[in-house]
């Protein structure tokens, strides 16, 4: 193992994880290597500290007692509870929030981010005949499966570029109301 650890540490190359995840450009399927190294210790200093994983807990303790709530609610009724619905929910609940600032449930009119989740996660774990057999990848264009990874890939970058979007506005408006604050302070006399 020690002696081919570099050879175990890349992830198999696939045309459709090409296509989602920005030509391995993310921490999980980046080959090994200085670029893998450098999005590690981003991701490791950055977003997993402990500092950080602890300025979430309200989050955290928000979402899971709504979910307990629903759930004491549901059991009233007589139908069964779809534990594993409920905890997928959580958990994108918790990550969006933490990530874009607001529940996935408050995005209006688009498309459903769980439905698109539930797709991106469905093509990671397609089959694609021309990984394994290349000479047989038209088949993909044929049966649409590339199709379908375009169209997925495509309405996740709507998404993505929806939350840059608003934060970028909302930075903004900070920023002008911090900007006017400043000029009222100036002709009050303030410093």
């Amino acid at each position: 193992m020690k002696t081919h650890d570099l050879v175990f540490s890349n992830n198999p190359k696939s045309n459709i994880a090409n296509r989602l995840l920005y030509n391995y450009k993310d921490v999980i399927t980046a080959p090994y290597g200085e670029f893998w190294r450098q999005m590690k210790s981003i991701f490791v200093l950055q977003l997993l500290s402990n500092r950080r994983v602890q300025s979430f807990h309200n989050v955290r303790e928000e979402e899971t007692a709504l979910l307990m709530k629903k759930m004491e609610e549901s059991s009233s009724s007589s139908s069964p509870l779809n534990l594993s619905e409920m905890f997928t929910l959580l958990t994108n609940d918790v990550v969006c929030r933490i990530a874009f600032g607001r529940k996935h449930s408050g995005w209006g009119d688009e498309k459903n981010f769980m439905l698109q989740l539930k797709d991106f996660a469905g093509l990671l774990s397609s089959f694609d005949v021309g990984d394994f057999i290349p000479w047989l990848g038209w088949i993909n264009h044929v049966t649409g499966l590339y199709a379908k990874v375009d169209r997925v890939a495509k309405e996740i970058d709507e998404f993505l570029e929806q939350v840059v979007e608003e934060r970028v506005n909302v930075l903004k408006r900070k920023s002008y109301g911090n900007e006017r604050v400043e000029e009222e302070g100036r002709e009050g006399g303030f410093p």
